[in-house]
């Protein structure tokens, strides 16, 4: 990242404990997508810190985003009250805001990202 080169997210996803999600080519468009539309009350979630010492990823800006980019259990995960959640609906909403988090940061510092492929060559994984 020191050179300018994109930082390759299959490799800082393998990076992350198993239970960490990972956002994949078509989340993570679908987030710029949210993000730069303005579907959500914020008009630029990664533009909205910049300048801040402090940014904090509020849960209503996570709620919005995760509304607008998943649908399925998820959602109902959402439409759940947080303290009327399960032990395992709040793992998995913490595990999206985590998520969340970190695509924000790559975000606000302007990270170049790509989306290397990878292929199982015998036992080696390789990258293309």
């Amino acid at each position: 990242m020191i050179d300018g080169k994109p930082l390759d997210l299959a490799r800082l996803w393998d990076s992350l404990p198993a239970n960490e999600i990972r956002l994949h080519e078509g989340i993570w468009k679908e987030l710029e997508r949210v993000n730069v539309s303005g579907d959500l009350s914020a008009s630029n979630v990664w533009n909205q810190g910049t300048g801040q010492k402090n940014f904090n990823m509020t849960s209503e800006i996570t709620t919005a985003m995760l509304r607008a980019v998943y649908d399925g259990e998820l959602i109902d995960i959402l439409d759940t009250e947080y303290g009327d959640r399960s032990d395992e609906q709040k793992q998995k909403y913490n595990c999206w805001r985590s998520a969340l988090v970190r695509w924000s940061l790559l975000k606000r510092a302007r990270v170049p990202v790509t989306f290397e492929t990878e292929t199982l060559v015998g036992n080696k994984r390789t990258r293309e």
